[in-house]
């Protein structure tokens, strides 16, 4: 039992006692002697004590051998959101009697061991989680799946069937399958949105301080297109943000707008350029600023 309890987070089961040989009387002997404590209805603890992690795993063995923690609870084992704060989810095959504080749903699920906690399948707790969280909110977790490499988009398509949430994921998935814009059509883009809003245009691939950038406002306004197909080695992002330093560092103003943001919040885009660019009405650097500039940064 103490191997078991060690591998388990500190808990264990009623049904996994009696597979090891203990007997409800034998159960019940050691709870009133003190030498077990209950953690959650048929679910026991050898100390007192036991951490978030243990209760967690205890909320899923107290309905037997075939539940899973879902939803939130199983995004946080999977590393896709935080720890969950109120009712645990917990799926079960069958109905069954809610215990304090869990919350039961009822489906038949592929159930799969991580870190010792029984949890549904990475496409299921995302298909899960589309019919509790916005659509925003939805979208940090598929792009945190992605970087965390467990994402399987086929496998979710196949998950999401007659589920609600469903039309939520089908935006996301719509967005992953957009082919990356090319160079040109990234730059065209902006042209297209500065002349929509009425901003001058920038010049384009222009050199500073050694650094080629996207977009060039006079005096100090730059604009970065960040693309994932350009920037998705650990060398290409670290080169932007030294970049990006070399040239704050230097009095510039230093904006970035992704693909989407371009195409689908224009108006944030625009008015960000805005406020740094006086030739478009906005503000710009104040006087001092630009004079902090040091005499070497090239002037366009």
């Amino acid at each position: 039992m103490a191997e078991l309890a060690a591998r388990q987070h500190g808990v264990v089961a009623a049904w996994q006692l009696a597979a090891l040989g203990f007997t409800p009387t034998m159960i019940k002997r050691r709870l009133e002697a003190g030498r077990f404590y209950r953690v959650q209805h048929s679910v026991l603890s050898l100390t007192p004590q036991v951490l978030p992690r243990g209760r967690m795993l205890a909320a899923a063995l107290t309905y037997g051998p075939k539940s899973a923690l879902s939803y939130r609870a199983s995004a946080a084992i999977w590393d896709l959101g935080p720890w969950p704060t109120g009712l645990i989810d917990v799926t079960v095959p069958r109905n069954a009697r809610p215990r304090v504080g869990t919350k039961v749903h009822v489906a038949t699920v592929e159930r799969v061991v991580r870190d010792g906690f029984p949890v549904t399948t990475v496409a299921r707790t995302l298909v899960d989680l589309a019919a509790v969280l916005p659509l925003g909110r939805l979208r940090d977790v598929f792009e945190r799946a992605e970087r965390l490499g467990v994402l399987d988009v086929y496998s979710v398509s196949e998950e999401m069937h007659g589920r609600r949430g469903a039309k939520k994921i089908r935006v996301v998935l719509a967005e992953w399958a957009e082919p990356e814009p090319t160079k040109n059509e990234f730059e065209q883009a902006l042209r297209t949105l500065c002349r929509e809003y009425d901003i001058p245009l920038p010049s384009q691939n222009v050199v500073l301080l050694g650094y080629e950038v996207d977009a060039f406002w006079e005096p100090d306004l730059v604009v970065e297109l960040d693309s994932w197909e350009w920037h998705k080695t650990r060398r290409a992002f670290e080169e932007d943000r030294r970049k990006a330093a070399a040239l704050e560092a230097a009095g510039y103003r230093v904006l970035r707008f992704s693909w989407r943001q371009i195409r689908g919040e224009p108006e944030l885009v625009a008015a960000a350029i805005r406020s740094g660019c006086p030739r478009a009405g906005g503000r710009g650097r104040s006087p001092a600023r630009a004079a902090a500039r040091p005499p070497s940064a090239p002037s366009a």
